[in-house]
């Protein structure tokens, strides 16, 4: 028993070690390398395969965008092995649909296809919103979520028992992670955006040398860093709870942190009078 609980643990603490415990793609493993995208820039289409069999893994990678090809590359994974494949891609402004496919696997049972749909802003649309928000910090409201899988790929190439009973949990927590990354992403745009109006008006009254001018002004300019400040604070929770690797060995450091403290009261003698 506690060499499993040791064996979580480790795990916990070193999200970011890659198993091969999978054949083919595992989870959702397809991610582009910038977003939001822009028509007219190129960015990478990444793929993440592994193979947990004791055989080479051969077959080609094809990324398609909807029926039009992208880019083929050959794959040749050794036994337990994982690689991220990419190519690269400059779409068109609109919706997009990103098959990729592993063709001809020599093994099989290899999961063979994903698929991701991204839609991609068109630069008058990508202007207006840069308009909005111009004068703010250089902050990123878009918080890239990233799942359990690495972790759960992890303990299965330690132990399949322990992932097969701790999967159900980590989905379960990745399901209210990802709702209370969208929760926090949707007001950390609202909170830009009010500190943009209140730049806004700042700098109108700017204009205006009058005693009542210059009195709403130090109003706005307290609003303006209350709102930077809660827009800092929506990101930074955003951060912690969408990026896996952050948010589960802080989750472990509290749990075991919790639990320290609970043995330590266990071990308080008690008195009777």
């Amino acid at each position: 028993m506690y060499r499993n609980v040791g064996v979580v643990a480790i795990t916990l603490f070193f999200p970011t070690l890659v198993s091969a415990a999978a054949i083919g793609f595992s989870g959702e493993p397809v991610w582009i390398s910038n977003t939001p995208i822009v028509e007219g820039e190129t960015v990478l289409i990444h793929a993440a395969l592994t193979n947990g069999s004791n055989k080479t893994l051969t077959g080609n990678l094809v990324f398609r965008d909807g029926g039009r090809g992208i880019g083929s590359l050959p794959l040749s994974l050794k036994a337990e092995e994982a690689r991220v494949m990419s190519v690269s891609w400059s779409p068109k402004a609109g919706a997009h649909e990103i098959a990729v496919e592993l063709a001809n696997p020599s093994d099989s049972t290899a999961k063979r296809t994903e698929v991701l749909k991204v839609t991609v802003a068109s630069k008058d649309a990508a202007k207006s919103e840069a308009a909005v928000v111009a004068g703010l910090p250089n902050l990123s409201t878009d918080a890239s979520f990233t799942d359990s899988q690495s972790i759960q790929g992890l303990i299965a190439g330690v132990s399949t028992q322990i992932a097969e009973v701790t999967a159900p949990v980590f989905n379960t927590v990745d399901t209210w992670r990802k709702s209370g990354s969208n929760f926090l992403s949707a007001h950390s745009s609202d909170a830009k955006i009010k500190v943009a109006e209140i730049t806004a008006k700042k700098a109108a009254l700017a204009e205006k040398d009058t005693p009542e001018a210059k009195s709403e002004s130090r109003t706005l300019t307290l609003w303006q860093i209350l709102r930077t400040l809660l827009l800092y604070i929506y990101q930074a929770f955003n951060l912690l709870i969408s990026k896996a690797g952050i948010f589960y060995p802080v989750f472990a450091l509290a749990f075991f942190f919790f639990l320290w403290k609970m043995w330590q009261r266990m071990r308080r003698p008690s008195y009777d009078y």
